[in-house]
C-alpha cells in the first residue's frame, strides 16, 4: 500500500479528472468528496493546515472520484445533501432532494404559520416522501405540527425514519410505507390541514432522456409517473379530497409545463384558490388548492 499523503496532491489531479469528465464544479465537488471520506467538514480543508490523508483513504477518495466522473450523483457518493439547512442522509434508494422542491417548503410553512392554533398540532401528510426532506423541513420549521411521511418503497421510507431520527423529529413525523394515502398505520379517521406530494411526474418513456446522473442512478419508482407523468398525482387528488377538512389545502410538485393541466383538473374536484408558484429559479414548479366545502 502507497504511503500517506496530502490533501492538496490528492486533489489537484481529481479536479482534473472531475473537470475533463463535465462536471460544473470540479473543485468544490472534489473537496467535499475529500471530505466525506476523511469524515470533516469541507472548510477544515480551506482553513488551517493542510491535511494528511492516510493510505487507504486517499484509495477511496481516488475511487469516489471516479464514480463522480461516471456521472453519479454526489450526495449518493458523500451519503448526506442539505435540504432547507437541513443535513439529510442520502442513499440510492431515493431521489436526491432538488432545490426545486424548496418552494414547495416554502409554500407550505406560509400556509401553516396561517392555520396555527393553541392547543392542537396541525396534521400534515407528505405523500411520496423519499429521504423525508418535505416533511422534515416542513416538522422543522413548524413545530406544531404532526407529519404522515408515507411512500410506496420501504426501502426509501428506512431512509426517511433514519433522517427523522437523526433530526430528533421522530416524536412528530410518522413514517410509514403505503400507496400514496392508503397506508397500514395511518388512522382512518384522521382529517389533514395539509397534504403536500412531490410524486413522480416524469413520462414514462422519456426518462431514458434524462440527464445520465438522473436517468443510470436515480431510482425509477421515484421518477415514473406513467404514460404522461400524471397518473400518480391524478389518483392522489380525489384522496385528497376525502382525507382534507374544510379549507385544507394541497400542494402538488410538477414540471412547468403540467401545472396549467393540474390546476384545471384541481378546479374540477372542487379545489378553489388554486394558484401555481414558481421554483427558486422562477419556473412554474407547484400547484396549490383549497378543499372547499
Amino acid at each position: 500500500m502507497s504511503p500517506s499523503t496530502t490533501s492538496g496532491r490528492l486533489l489537484a489531479p481529481a479536479v482534473d479528472e472531475l473537470r475533463n469528465a463535465g462536471i460544473a464544479s470540479p473543485r468544490r465537488e472534489a473537496e467535499l468528496i475529500l471530505a466525506a471520506v476523511l469524515g470533516i467538514r469541507r472548510e477544515a480543508l480551506l482553513i488551517g493546515p493542510e491535511p494528511t490523508v492516510p493510505a487507504a483513504a486517499a484509495t477511496r477518495f481516488r475511487r469516489d472520484v471516479r464514480r463522480r466522473a461516471g456521472q453519479e450523483p454526489l450526495a449518493y457518493i458523500t451519503g448526506h445533501k442539505e435540504f432547507m439547512s437541513l443535513d439529510l442522509l442520502i442513499t440510492p434508494d431515493v431521489l436526491v432532494p432538488r432545490p426545486d422542491s424548496e418552494s414547495l417548503v416554502e409554500t407550505a410553512l406560509v400556509d401553516l404559520g396561517g392555520r396555527r392554533r393553541r392547543g392542537s398540532k396541525l396534521q400534515v401528510a407528505d405523500v411520496g416522501t423519499g429521504s423525508g426532506a418535505i416533511g422534515l423541513a416542513v416538522a422543522h420549521y413548524c413545530p406544531w405540527t404532526q407529519v404522515w411521511a408515507i411512500d410506496i418503497s420501504p426501502s426509501a421510507t428506512t431512509v426517511a425514519a433514519a433522517n427523522a431520527a437523526r433530526l430528533g423529529l421522530a416524536d412528530r413525523v410518522h413514517v410509514l410505507v403505503g400507496d400514496l394515502l392508503s397506508a397500514p398505520g395511518l388512522p382512518a379517521d384522521l382529517t389533514f390541514d395539509l397534504i403536500v406530494a412531490n410524486l413522480p411526474y416524469v413520462p414514462g418513456s422519456a426518462i431514458d432522456g434524462l440527464a445520465p446522473t438522473v436517468s443510470l442512478f436515480e431510482p425509477r419508482l421515484a421518477l415514473d409517473g406513467g404514460e404522461h407523468g400524471l397518473a400518480l398525482i391524478r389518483r392522489l387528488i380525489p384522496q385528497a379530497v376525502a382525507r382534507l377538512g374544510s379549507g385544507g389545502a394541497l400542494g402538488l410538485e410538477c414540471d412547468p409545463d403540467q401545472c396549467t393541466l393540474i390546476a384545471q383538473e384541481l378546479a374540477a374536484a372542487g379545489f378553489a384558490g388554486i394558484q401555481i408558484v414558481p421554483d427558486l429559479a422562477g419556473l412554474a414548479r407547484n400547484v396549490w388548492g383549497i378543499r372547499s366545502g
